[in-house]
């Protein structure tokens, strides 16, 4: 995963971890 930024603000965490929710099930999905 890449570094978070100093500062982050919750909404922003929430954004990049559902998205790499997604890649990850959408990887799953395919295979």
């Amino acid at each position: 995963m890449p570094k978070l930024k100093k500062g982050a603000t919750p909404s922003e965490l929430v954004k990049g971890v559902t998205a790499t929710r997604m890649l990850t099930i959408g990887k799953k999905t395919e295979s």
